[in-house]
């Protein structure tokens, strides 16, 4: 079973990245004037850390972060 959950997971990524690219590219076409708001970040260890072009976008990945770090927490105690 595991085995095929890497193949899924890439998958799964590719898609994303694909509709990013596409959702981009049909925003930028609709309107001359559009503004692209980015933000990402992770956690190495302990240490968090991001980058983002604006408030909003600090307050999505601030949110993210602490409910996947939540959801790491949650399902590796399970596993033990």
């Amino acid at each position: 079973m595991e085995e095929q959950l890497i193949p899924i997971g890439f998958f799964v990524i590719l898609v994303g990245i694909v509709i990013i690219i596409i959702g981009t590219f049909l925003a930028v076409l609709k309107s001359k004037q559009t503004k692209v708001e980015w933000g990402f970040g992770g956690i190495l260890w302990f240490i968090p850390f991001g980058y983002w072009s604006s408030k909003r976008m600090m307050y999505f990945v601030i949110v993210s972060l602490v409910i996947l770090s939540i959801l790491f927490f949650v399902l590796t105690k399970k596993l033990i």
